[in-house]
């Protein structure tokens, strides 16, 4: 791992979007294994017309290099009320997470999304989730070799190891 000077920023220009969109493809190019999501599909799933926004918030952030000004990294932060209410508890969800081999910027990209959600009176996160528990669950812990299975997440080898690092523990 390299250490690499970057700063966090919240997404709200048509350029940060872009990048956020465009950072899995940097993160998996060496990746035989790695099957790209349709890109559209995922503007649409954050885009304004989505029904999530009837019932929850979310916020999207990016790692950005100092040198190069490059994307290392992205992470959405989401309040889905619906999910509240169910639970009866102030949950909190973390997803959309891509980084680059630098556990310093996926730390920081978890701490801000809970920040972000701490602010809001959220006391519990969760993830990797989407915008609902319904899609875009879970890491993938092992079968790294082979190209995923249809509706099963995938991800470089080195991300559960960096939820253990910064003290994450998986769902029971």
């Amino acid at each position: 791992m390299t250490k690499q000077k970057f700063h966090i920023k919240t997404v709200t220009t048509v350029i940060d979007k872009e990048m956020f969109l465009d950072l899995p493809a940097k993160v998996y190019k060496n990746d035989p294994n790695w099957v790209p999501p349709l890109r559209s599909s995922i503007a649409k799933q954050l885009g304004p017309d989505n029904p999530f926004y009837q019932y929850g918030k979310l916020q999207q952030f990016i790692a950005v290099s100092e040198v190069s000004g490059e994307p290392l990294g992205r992470i959405v932060a989401a309040i889905n009320k619906r999910l509240i209410e169910r639970e009866n508890k102030q949950v909190g969800l973390f997803g959309y997470f891509e980084c680059v081999k630098d556990f310093e910027v996926a730390q920081a990209l978890l701490e801000n999304a809970c920040k972000w959600l701490r602010e809001r009176q959220i006391t519990i996160a969760r993830g990797p989730i989407g915008l609902s528990t319904h899609n875009n669950c879970l890491f993938l812990v092992d079968g790294f070799d082979s190209p995923p299975m249809m509706m099963m997440p995938y991800n470089p080898s080195y991300y559960p190891q960096f939820m253990e690092e910064d003290g994450w523990d998986k769902a029971k």
